[in-house]
């Protein structure tokens, strides 16, 4: 009996599992997701990043943001405001940013 709970427990965790892998993959497709470590070059990024760029991912993991925005990007508010130092760590910081229309 105790070894039938085990077996039930542990089905219904994989079924929540796979519900949860389900949901993040629905919520990266559309979305814009880098991953900077504490150098802010790119760590992680999703293909939806890398295919607005143009460029493979692999071309893209480990190189600095700064060789991949162009320099007024740095300026723009929702940049700034988008990582603060608190979100920094010695590993990483994990960013969505939206910027909406800007005049220049």
């Amino acid at each position: 009996m105790f070894n039938r709970h085990l077996k039930k427990e542990l089905e219904d965790q994989r079924v929540e599992l796979e519900t949860l892998r389900q949901l993040v993959a629905q919520m990266d497709r559309g979305m814009l997701s880098i991953t900077l470590n504490a150098d802010f070059c790119i760590s992680a990024l999703n293909q939806d990043f890398a295919n607005v760029l143009g460029f493979p991912r692999e071309h893209l993991l480990g190189r600095p943001l700064s060789e991949i925005v162009p320099s007024y990007v740095t300026k723009l508010a929702c940049f700034r405001d988008s990582i603060k130092p608190s979100q920094i760590s010695r590993r990483s910081v994990t960013t969505t940013a939206t910027c909406g229309p800007m005049a220049l």
